[in-house]
């Protein structure tokens, strides 16, 4: 009986081992590799990749993808229309190729910011579960057609009004015609900010001058932006450089502290002890006054803080007493201090602080009795 079994079963696990048409699939490009060879960082050479289904059966392609977001691709079925380099349902395929069509796909590598030997990658995903993308390599050689220095301008903290002046070199690394044109934002929908006006100060010889002046009032907070100098060349047509800096409001906040001037630290507290610590707050544009309306703490024991307010001039200079009392018994302690105004850069303000409590020291062992010693025999003590 088990010899009549036997040929039957491995037969059958012969059949199930036999590859389908899915494994036999093969999809081919053409390049395989994509080398750009020598470009120069602002360039965005582009090329095409054919990919041939060189299989018996249909290929599901379910996407194409990049290694990073500076290789964009499109895709085009065998028609010449373009589809969808993902899906828009998802187990869906973006496009099927029958055996011996050709699927276009347009790539192109965004060279800014890269530098030297840059090897990036391009992948065709089959909808079929297990089976491997296609993966075409891109690579490039990046140099600077011109280089900027400085290449990022930091303005450090300044304040809302006041002109700012900087100045930057760009020096041509190749040889040719090229000419400024213009300024721009490096980023999309964000303009540049208002106030900053840029000039180039030569057009001739290879190395141009331009210059950034940054007028007030200018808006509160970070400044973080990228400038693209449009260039006519003969390759490179733009050049980005980066902005940044913090501007600060026209009201200050100090704590008394060199190192850190907008938090409090109330340092160790002795036991049974309160200690104080001031906020100053200072308005240096008396057209806009700070018309300060509230003072609270926020911390898990509220209870333990106390604050008062003294005006020194009305909308423009306060002092802000936080006092914290050691009957907290924390070991660390941390909280906010709160402060609201009528104004329109600083409605709110939160100034943190922190302190320790010291242990109260352990009281002294109570010390033990002298013990008694008998009275020795014969001794003069009363019978």
């Amino acid at each position: 009986m088990l010899r009549t079994l036997l040929p039957l079963v491995l037969g059958l696990a012969a059949a199930l081992s036999v590859p389908g048409p899915a494994v036999a699939q093969a999809l081919l490009p053409e390049p395989a590799a994509i080398e750009f060879g020598d470009v120069f960082e602002g360039e965005g050479p582009e090329t095409t990749v054919t990919f041939t289904n060189k299989g018996q059966a249909d290929f599901a392609v379910q996407r194409v993808s990049t290694t990073c977001g500076c290789t964009v691709v499109t895709v085009s079925g065998p028609d010449g229309v373009a589809v969808p380099a993902k899906p828009v349902v998802a187990n869906q395929p973006v496009l099927v190729l029958r055996p011996g069509e050709v699927m276009s796909v347009g790539v192109q590598l965004n060279t800014a910011g890269q530098h030297g030997a840059v090897e990036k990658g391009m992948d065709v995903f089959s909808l079929e579960a297990g089976m491997p993308p296609v993966h075409v390599p891109v690579r490039a050689r990046v140099s600077k057609a011109f280089v900027i220095s400085p290449e990022q301008i930091n303005l450090g903290t300044v304040g809302k009004r006041g002109p700012l002046e900087r100045e930057l070199t760009i020096q041509a690394q190749s040889i040719g015609e090229w000419t400024i044109d213009g300024f721009e934002s490096g980023i999309e929908g964000r303009p540049l900010p208002e106030g900053l006006k840029i000039e180039a100060l030569d057009q001739a010889g290879a190395a141009r001058r331009i210059k950034l002046a940054f007028d007030g009032p200018r808006a509160v907070g970070p400044i973080m932006t990228k400038v693209r100098i449009k260039v006519s060349h003969e390759r490179v047509k733009t050049i980005d450089f980066f902005v940044y800096g913090q501007v600060q409001s026209d009201v200050v906040f100090s704590s008394g502290n060199p190192n850190f001037p907008e938090t409090i630290s109330f340092d160790q507290i002795e036991p049974g002890t309160k200690v104080t610590r001031t906020v100053t707050v200072t308005n240096h544009d008396p057209g806009t006054p700070y018309a300060l309306t509230s003072v609270d703490i926020q911390a898990p024991k509220p209870e333990f803080f106390a604050t008062s307010v003294r005006t020194l001039q009305e909308g423009l200079k306060y002092e802000i007493d936080v006092t914290a009392d050691a009957a907290l018994a924390e070991n660390f302690f941390r909280g906010n201090l709160v402060v609201r105004a009528n104004h329109p850069d600083m409605p709110t303000r939160i100034v943190s602080f922190h302190g320790w409590v010291k242990k109260a020291a352990a009281p002294a062992p109570t010390p033990a009795p002298t013990p008694v010693t008998p009275a020795a025999a014969g001794s003069d003590a009363p019978r």
